[in-house]
């Protein structure tokens, strides 16, 4: 779960921690030097079982007003956390809030007199230091730093945070014996701008262990001056920005919003003696020294990328080295995101490669360099070169196919070279290449051996060519495949070489008011304006036609694993009297792929006369722009616009996601309606890194109904329904009733959700008329519009979101769900109605909300949870 941006949590309660810390102690805790944690969980002031932000709200409750908000027995003794045995004041709340903030990392944050295994001694580790810069001077609160005109030496374990701006000095950590002190190091850099002119910026001279951590929110810059660094050998080279000569790791926080921008003027960016670890934060990194070709990051024994880091480096040499063959010299990618210019090697190691995860795009005069081996077992890579390919001998690939291009010379160019503006997807395997290049490595999930892949130049859209253009079909044969005489351009005698059909698939070109098909009559059928596909495969959609429609009907009991992959490319379809696209059956999802560079069309018309017999025999019109019965699912980097000018523009009958893609959906009715559910952005990736949600845009306007919905009142046990689930991407919905309404379940996780629905906060007037739905679809019940005394109704349901729940037969009597939760994420509603509406309960864990309502902000039936405390 994503906790609230703890930054700001620290600044809104803070103030009154400081000012409740003026009040006497509400209750004083005997400290028994045999008390443990077993009978003790410290900082669980209102005796939940865990410790968050609301143990901090409690105190301060409990100080400010005890005879209302007092704490029990086993709460006071829990609270009791800073300077503990001194009583619960605000320096306790004060203390949570830095533990829930991970700025601490264990409670009690310290102790009265000392710690109970000897009282005569503190806990230096429990302190946290403050360092301020202050252009040529630093100042400091607390322990273990000492100041030396403007540097700065920690000599201890411990937490530190800075601050401010150092315009040429150091921050050096030195720790006299690391055995007898063999703890963590951690600095926190909290907006720092720091410039070392004559020395590294910051310095780990001696520590076990040191940990730079990035604060949530905060932009760190760090730099050098046009002066090389002499280092203890005396030699001008080989120093670094910031340099360690024991492990070092940069993290980022639980947001993972902290940025470090590292400018490397003269010296190498960041070097290790020994290892150096990535996990978090978004880490720019660049050097400019062309003279002495300086590195971008190096660890003599290791470097590891993981988890969530974010690493952009631009280097004069090498952009990520291990130098050691004695001490283990390899580079990890283990997760996270990767990309690379460099001048020489974008990654080098002295023994081995290994990428298991995280993308990876990577450009130099070398690309993937090593001694003993590169082996690749996950991820998506890209790795371009000008001087030569990969060693084909040394690279390993696991799990997934990798492919090697070797391409011809650019007639137009003075080296050969192509130039980055040609860069090459692979399905959705799509990246900009970060510089020129004559060689390319890609390696993805998607590319198995066996199957044959078109490869497309992403500037200019034509397909990719090789073997002197006679094919523009890459049949991949092993788990390493080398391709020569590659043509990014894809020319034939001057002629861009249009896509043919992959081995799995074909192409379908709408022209007119016709629509033909190059697939054997076996997985595809013609008639009359209609192409029914009857076998799964992927099928490229090109053209311009209108009175036609694509029909899915696969065999769902003879193929239950079927997929069916409908490419747009630059495609516009219509059809005046039934959906364009009709998925009439498949046995798992088609998926409609708005492909990179290409704009796409789907558009219906003002009746539709298409009818089916459902399964209880029942007959219904096939509705919307895109009507399927069965499992949808949207992806692709490309546009894609969809209207639905007779009602509803998106309705299927079980599942929709939307995992990718600049989407656009108008509607006269409801945008997008899924009877089951309706998810926006995957939660995970196969290979368990974090998933990129920066090129999913979706937008839906409704003139008459709701943005987004899901409707289903079924029940089981092994699914949910009824269920709208938001996990990432940029929503923008302007609706005229509801924003987004589930008819049970209501999840946000994370990205930027915007609505605006009806005429918005700003209107005034009340119900006159017509049927007002109540917020669990009963009619005319309590709690909805009109029942609450504000007499600012607007009389239909226009509200933000809305979780409606589970209601008896006759619609009066709640029975369930109607649950809205949000973990996270960023939402915004300027709505009519209520903001946030459920009939069951609600939590607001996470996330940033800004609501502006005609009527009430956050209204819910039942309970209100927000944050871990009850309101």
């Amino acid at each position: 779960m994503k906790k609230f941006n703890a930054k700001k949590i620290f600044a809104g309660l803070s103030s009154t921690a400081l000012i409740a810390a003026s009040v006497p102690a509400v209750a004083a805790v005997t400290v028994n030097a045999a008390e443990t944690s077993a009978n003790v969980l410290y900082g669980d002031a209102n005796v939940d079982g865990k410790v968050s932000i609301s143990d901090a709200v409690a105190i301060l409750q409990s100080i400010a007003n005890s005879n209302k908000y007092g704490l029990d027995e086993q709460g006071s003794n829990n609270a009791d956390v800073y300077q503990r045995g001194d009583g619960v004041t605000g320096n306790d709340a004060a203390s949570i809030q830095r533990y829930d903030a991970q700025v601490i990392t264990e409670l009690p944050e310290s102790w009265l007199g000392g710690t109970p295994s000897d009282p005569s001694d503190t806990d230096p580790q429990t302190d946290i230091t403050y360092i301020h810069l202050s252009g040529s001077s630093i100042s400091v609160e607390g322990d273990y730093a000492e100041v030396n005109g403007s540097t700065v030496t920690i000599s201890h374990s411990g937490t530190f945070y800075v601050d401010g701006t150092l315009d040429d000095g150091q921050i050096n950590v030195n720790v006299p014996d690391e055995t007898a002190d063999p703890e963590t190091v951690k600095i926190f850099l909290n907006g720092v701008n720091i410039t070392g002119k004559s020395a590294p910026a910051i310095l780990i001279t001696n520590a076990e262990n040191t940990s730079i951590n990035l604060v949530d929110g905060t932009v760190n810059t760090i730099s050098d001056g046009d002066t090389a660094y002499v280092g203890a050998d005396g030699a001008a080279s080989g120093e670094a920005v910031i340099e360690a000569k024991d492990d070092l790791t940069i993290k980022g926080g639980t947001e993972n919003t902290g940025v470090l921008n590292l400018t490397a003027n003269t010296q190498d960016g960041i070097a290790s003696n020994n290892d150096i670890k990535l996990t978090g934060g978004t880490i720019n990194v660049t050097t400019l020294n062309a003279t002495d070709e300086t590195d971008g990051i190096k660890g003599k024994s290791s470097v590891t990328v993981k988890e969530n880091a974010i690493v952009n480096v631009e280097a004069e040499g090498d952009g990520i080295k291990a130098s050691s063959t004695a001490d283990n010299g390899y580079v990890s990618i283990e997760g996270g995101s990767v990309t690379i210019k460099a001048g020489n090697d974008a990654i080098q190691s002295a023994t081995a490669i290994n990428i298991s995860g995280g993308t990876v795009v990577a450009g130099g005069d070398r690309g993937l360099t090593s001694v003993t081996g590169t082996n690749i077992t996950g991820g998506t890579v890209i790795a371009t070169a000008t001087d030569n390919q990969i060693d084909s001998t040394l690279l390993k690939s696991e799990n997934q196919a990798t492919m090697l291009l070797n391409c011809i010379a650019d007639s137009t160019s003075k080296d050969g070279t192509w130039k980055k503006a040609n860069s090459i997807s692979v399905g959705n395997v799509n990246a900009s290449f970060t510089k020129k290049y004559a060689y390319v490595l890609i390696s993805d999930a998607s590319i198995t051996a066996g199957k044959s892949y078109n490869l497309t130049n992403t500037g200019t859209g034509a397909a990719v060519t090789y073997d002197n253009d006679a094919s523009d079909s890459f049949t991949v044969k092993n788990s390493v495949t080398t391709f020569e005489n590659v043509n990014p351009a894809g020319k034939i005698d001057g002629e861009t070489v249009t896509p043919t059909p992959s081995t799995d698939g074909a192409t379908l070109t709408l022209s007119g008011a016709s629509i033909t098909s190059d697939a054997p009559a076996d997985a595809v059928t013609v008639k009359d304006g209609v192409a029914t596909i009857t076998k799964e495969g992927s099928y490229t959609v090109t053209g311009d036609a209108s009175d036609v429609q694509i029909v899915v009907d696969v065999d769902s009991s003879a193929y239950p694993e079927s997929v069916v992959e409908l490419n747009l490319v630059n495609a516009n379809i219509s059809n005046s009297t039934t959906a364009p696209i009709y998925v009439k059956s498949i046995g798992d999802e088609v998926q409609i792929v708005a492909k990179a560079s290409t704009t796409n069309t789907i558009s219906d018309g003002t009746s539709h006369t298409e009818t089916y017999t459902d399964s209880d025999g029942n007959t219904n019109t096939v509705e919307g722009a895109i009507f399927a019965r069965d499992d949808i699912k949207f992806k692709g980097t490309g546009s894609l616009t969809v209207n639905g000018n007779e009602a509803d523009a998106i309705v299927c009958k079980n599942d929709i996601k939307i995992y990718n893609g600049n989407i656009t959906v108008n509607a006269v009715d409801d945008g997008i309606r899924g009877k089951d559910s309706v998810t926006v952005g995957n939660d995970s990736k196969s290979d368990g890194s974090a998933v990129d949600y920066s090129t999913l845009n979706l937008t839906v306007k409704t003139q008459q109904g709701d943005g987004i919905k899901s409707t289903s009142t079924d029940t089981a046990t092994d699914k949910s329904y009824g269920l709208v689930t938001i996990n990432g991407g940029t929503i923008d919905i302007n609706s005229y009733a509801d924003g987004i309404s589930a008819e049970q379940d209501f999840v946000m996780n994370g990205g930027d959700l915007n609505i605006y629905t009806y005429q918005g906060s700003g209107f005034t007037g009340s119900a006159s008329g017509g049927t007002w739905y109540a917020p669990g679809g009963g009619r005319n019940q309590p709690g909805g519009m009109g029942q609450d005394g504000n007499s600012n109704k607007v009389d239909i349901s226009a509200k933000g979101i809305k979780a409606v729940g589970l209601y008896d037969e006759s619609g009066t009597t709640y029975q369930s769900a109607g649950n809205l939760t949000i973990n996270g994420g960023n939402i915004t509603i300027d709505s009519s109605d209520d903001s946030l509406h459920c009939a069951g309960d609600m939590a607001v864990l996470g996330g940033t909300l800004t609501l502006s309502s005609a009527d009430d902000g956050i209204h819910s039936d039942n309970k209100l949870t927000i944050g871990q405390g009850s309101a």
